[in-house]
């Protein structure tokens, strides 16, 4: 994963045991490969754009939608505001 450790993934989950580690870092990864779909770009692209890392708002919005995978393993049609405004200005045309 490029935007995310599992100690960072653990703090948004609020999860403190380690027996879900390999479920965090499969939700970290599919919430970048997310970003990376909707926002339209490559990782490479991101990180030039964040000067060597990605910027902070798709970081965090890799944060918010790992932990929806988390904690809603069934998934759900609702959108969420907050990670849709964190990546509407990386959002290739």
């Amino acid at each position: 994963m490029v935007t995310a450790t599992l100690e960072m993934l653990r703090r948004q989950c609020r999860v403190d045991f380690d027996d879900d580690d390999e479920l965090l870092l499969q939700c970290g990864e599919a919430a970048e490969a997310e970003v990376l779909t909707r926002t339209g770009r490559s990782s490479d692209e991101l990180t030039e754009l964040g000067e060597g890392e990605w910027p902070s708002p798709l970081r965090q919005a890799v944060m918010i939608r790992a932990a929806e995978f988390y904690r809603d393993a069934e998934g759900s049609d609702k959108p969420n505001a907050l990670f849709e405004c964190l990546i509407r200005p990386y959002v290739k045309l």
